[in-house]
């Protein structure tokens, strides 16, 4: 094994240790605290971005944040709350991107980052970004720390990320509290602005120029 390979292989399990750690221990230290923090972020919203804010720049999953939202606040009003903080943290991740600590995710990519970015993420920077918000699967600070890693303009970049935001920043709200309340009409409702948003986002993506090259 090599050295680069040692490094990766290192990082990977950190990277798996933190995630196994931090999460479940914050989780469960929200649990236990629920009441005094309901009540303290639903009295200052603006404090409910900057823990927002915080939570995905710590690599915490952004669906956490959502249906958080949909918990403590009425449901547009948690959407706009967490499209705030969303893109506060994917405009500092994409800048981070940018320094030493983005080398080292270009290190650990062996190249296969500039690839992605020759082949989509300049041509096709804003319909990309937007489907990769709305793709549950898709990390949110892992894929904000790649695209300022390889450079993608800003621009497109933020561009791409706000239209992605908003179907799920509405979906997960609404589906939570409907989950308390009961209501079936909420979570019909955000399921088919999800579902809109992504065959928008897939038509655009084929659309787009630089889509005929890629798929022959």
């Amino acid at each position: 094994m090599s050295d680069s390979d040692s490094r990766l292989t290192k990082f990977q399990i950190l990277k798996a240790l933190f995630g196994t750690v931090t999460v479940p221990g914050l989780i469960l230290l929200g649990w236990y605290f629920r009441y005094p923090l309901r009540e303290l972020l639903q009295d200052n919203p603006l404090l409910f971005i900057v823990s927002a804010f915080s939570a995905i720049c710590l690599f915490l999953p952004r669906i956490t944040i959502l249906i958080s939202a949909g918990l403590l606040f009425h449901p547009l009003v948690g959407a706009l709350l967490t499209v705030i903080s969303d893109l506060l943290a994917g405009a500092f991740l994409f800048f981070l991107g940018k320094t030493s600590f983005g080398q080292l995710v270009l290190h650990f990519s062996r190249g296969r980052l500039e690839t992605i970015r020759n082949d989509w993420m300049i041509e096709r920077a804003v319909p990309l970004f937007a489907m990769l918000r709305i793709m549950p699967l898709a990390h949110y600070a892992g894929v904000s720390v790649l695209a300022g890693s390889a450079r993608v303009p800003f621009f497109k970049y933020i561009l791409g990320t706000f239209f992605g935001l908003i179907p799920t920043a509405l979906i997960y709200p609404f589906a939570a509290r409907a989950g308390i309340s009961g209501n079936k009409y909420l979570i019909a409702i955000a399921g088919t602005v999800l579902i809109i948003f992504i065959g928008t986002s897939l038509y655009i993506t084929r659309r787009h120029p630089g889509g005929e090259a890629r798929e022959k």
